[in-house]
């Protein structure tokens, strides 16, 4: 591996125009914004004059040398990974997840480099969550001014964000009304959750005070099977991945170094996945309280007590909160913890429960954070009422000034299309809407409106055949994540009048087959057929050709009423 130099930075943000993908004319490396051993991601900004410009006029770009697999790591990662995993999670359409445009783009060389590959990512121009804490973990807290510590409300609305980015992660949908019965085999692990990895973005309707807060950063991610697959061994298993300071206790009893392993402290039930994610953002928050970046697993421990575990002096006796030990630090007591109601604090330690198996769903997490969130709300607007005076603290001092995303606003998928209106495309869909509520492999699509398509000839093509596309077909194929279809019946069965059939589209979103197929045979509402899958899109490098998409081929069958 060769490192990104000093004297390479100019370079990188004025190479776009060599590049074999390229983002469009008009746009130009503007920003570095932070740099690896081996990477570097930079800001592109639209500085063009085209009387049709993009509403998204800002990407960040990650490049990073490319590696098929490192020789004696035991992490097992490629490059190519979070760009396969970031595509996939784009499919979600989640807003508190750092949304990345399209797969990854190969066959660029940078100077002594040779090989790169890079991928385009929303930009967040709220910087991330480090800067409500005085210094980075091990260094001096004096190198930073301290910021005003976070009020109950703030805290309480970042506590939100990640817990729906997490449930998002989870269930592949932030709305936790959804009574889907999720069936995957496997789960994603983001194994790197800490302050630096969460960005705020815009303000919008929803987050008109603080910006809204998304994770990012899935370099270090991977799929895990689901927590009901896993088995006490592999859920203790040590992985090289992410930072030690964060790393929750299922992955530390392996732990090479420091006090764990004579600590003589059993997990009964080592579990990795959704699970870990909820411990790393109760540790986020547990430092965003305290306003310290904590090491929760010290190679170093001179109490020779139960090293950073506790139990929780805030719960009532004989919950499993006050019985059980949580990794939380300094949260029951204290100056800076008891500026925050018992309740914030409480929610924290139970994401930080040393037994994965206790912690909160991701769908408790997200319904308690709400609750949490509407009541410090109600009682800020309550005490205004009463005063008139605004009941609200000041924002976090050097917060940048952020502003308002416009109402409906949506980003472009794939960038290709950044500088391209498509409405052809558009017009030949309309004509191919997805049903309300179609059910399929565990997913519920809602309604398809017009969305941005492919460029070039490519557009075309798919807006003629799409012309033809029966609004059933379309709307059930929209289930498996394929956007922009093309469909082909090829067959009716005489016996059952079942039709089958192939796809051909674009994949937004993909996603691995059900161990289940429960809801096969239950009837959309008003489709009035049954959808069975044969054959799900799987997770592969989506490098093609044509920059932004990756054309995919499903078979399908549709069974009649």
């Amino acid at each position: 591996m060769l490192a990104f130099r000093p004297q390479d930075e100019a370079a990188f943000l004025a190479s776009e125009p060599t590049w074999k993908n390229r983002i469009g004319q008009g746009w130009h490396g503007t920003k570095l914004l932070g740099k690896g051993s081996f990477g570097v991601t930079g800001l592109w900004e639209y500085l063009g004059d085209d009387p049709k410009a993009p509403a998204l006029k800002q990407v960040v770009v990650k490049q990073s040398q490319f590696k098929e697999y490192e020789l004696g790591s035991k992490s097992g990662k490629t490059t190519l990974d979070e760009g396969n995993l970031g595509l996939m999670i784009a499919g979600i359409n989640a807003r508190h997840i750092v949304r990345q445009y399209g797969g990854n783009r190969l066959g660029d060389r940078f100077a002594h480099m040779e090989e790169v590959v890079k991928i385009f990512l929303e930009y967040c121009p709220g910087g991330d969550l480090n800067q409500f804490i005085p210094g980075r973990a091990g260094e001096s807290r004096s190198t930073k001014i301290a910021p005003e510590p976070l009020s109950e409300m703030d805290a309480w609305a970042i506590f939100n964000c990640l817990a729906l980015g997490v449930h998002a992660l989870d269930r592949r949908s932030e709305n936790t009304f959804d009574n889907i019965v999720w069936e995957d085999d496997e789960e994603l692990m983001h194994c790197d959750l800490k302050c630096d990895n969460v960005f705020l973005g815009f303000r919008d309707q929803d987050h008109d005070r603080l910006p809204i807060a998304k994770i990012g950063d899935f370099g270090e991610a991977k799929m895990v099977p689901s927590q009901d697959l896993q088995d006490d061994e592999y859920g203790g298993t040590y992985s090289d991945r992410g930072a030690p300071a964060f790393k929750p206790p299922e992955e530390t009893p392996e732990w090479p170094f420091g006090p764990w392993q004579k600590t003589g402290i059993p997990l009964e039930h080592p579990r990795k996945g959704t699970c870990s994610n909820i411990w790393q953002v109760g540790a986020i928050m547990n430092s965003l309280l305290l306003q310290e970046n904590f090491d929760f697993n010290p190679e170093r421990c001179d109490d020779p007590r139960d090293p950073r575990t506790a139990r929780s002096s805030l719960a009532e006796r004989g919950t499993t909160l006050a019985l059980e030990l949580n990794h939380s630090i300094r949260l029951n007591t204290g100056e800076g913890a008891e500026r925050y109601s018992k309740s914030l604090r409480m929610l924290i330690q139970e994401c930080l429960l040393r037994e994965a198996p206790l912690r909160p769903t991701s769908t408790q997490l997200a319904n308690d954070t709400l609750q949490g969130l509407n009541v410090v709300m109600s009682s800020v607007l309550l005490l205004t009422r009463r005063t008139g005076l605004s009941g609200l603290q000041g924002l976090p001092a050097g917060l940048p000034n952020i502003p308002m995303r416009p109402t409906g606003f949506q980003d472009p998928e794939p960038p290709t299309s950044f500088l391209v209106e498509h409405r052809a495309w558009d017009d030949a869909f309309a004509a191919a809407q997805a049903t309300t509520g179609t059910r399929l492999g565990g997913f519920v699509t809602p309604s398809a409106g017009p969305v941005s398509a492919l460029a070039g000839s490519a557009a075309v093509s798919a807006a003629s055949s799409a012309a033809n596309s029966a609004a059933n077909i379309a709307g059930s194929l929209a289930g498996f994540g394929l956007k922009y279809l093309t469909n082909r019946v090829a067959k009716v069965d005489p016996g059952d009048g079942s039709m089958a059939g192939m796809a051909s589209g674009y994949l937004g979103k993909a996603h691995r087959a059900p161990k289940t197929n429960a809801n096969a045979n239950a009837k959309p509402p008003g489709s009035g057929r049954p959808v069975i899958p044969l054959i799900t899109p799987p997770i592969a490098n989506f490098q093609v050709d044509e920059p932004g998409y990756v054309v995919v081929n499903m078979n399908y069958k549709i069974a009649r009423p």
